[in-house]
């Protein structure tokens, strides 16, 4: 089985920002650090979201792994971590929720697993990574952007932890 680390958004569309801190950039170090404790964990090349679909669609088989590092964004005073799979699939929401427990283990309270429908709307579809990837996909958001602080204090003991677990999917 092979497993696909992408980080969320690109160079040209960033993401979440909050005080020079930027969703993109963390979520490429938290890929890197991923990566260098998954040998052989294959990076998804930055880019449009479109593209990075395709790469993965055309290197996946289906019982591949895929997964996605965002952080959220809505006002400075939330916080929490949730992990997002495909709406209906049932290996994502087990996968999911194996995530979730190493997230909330460092980024409290925990906002649990969620079906990833765009804009949090159901009559919008499901989000494109997770519906359009051949594989199962998740979305890993382990913290608000606005939390810079805990996010690089925790990266890499989070990283090795959420490893441990995704080894036991690929």
């Amino acid at each position: 089985m092979s497993l696909f680390l992408s980080a969320g958004h690109s160079p040209a569309a960033p993401g979440a920002a909050w005080r020079g801190f930027v969703e993109h950039l963390e979520a490429r170090e938290w890929v890197a650090e991923l990566s260098r404790l998954l040998p052989g964990a294959q990076l998804v090349p930055p880019g449009e979201l479109g593209a990075k679909i395709r790469w993965v669609n055309a290197r996946a088989r289906p019982t591949d792994l895929a997964v996605e590092v965002h952080f959220n964004a809505a006002t400075p005073t939330a916080r929490g971590s949730e992990t997002l799979y495909a709406p209906g699939s049932r290996r994502g929401a087990v996968l999911a929720a194996d995530v979730q427990a190493v997230l909330a283990r460092f980024f409290e309270p925990s906002r649990g697993i969620k079906p990833g429908w765009y804009q949090a709307n159901p009559a919008k579809g499901p989000l494109a990574f997770l519906a359009q990837t051949r594989c199962t996909a998740l979305i890993l958001e382990p913290e608000f952007i606005y939390r810079a602080d805990e996010i690089r204090a925790h990266r890499a003991a989070c990283c090795a932890a959420l490893a441990n677990a995704l080894r036991r999917y690929v």
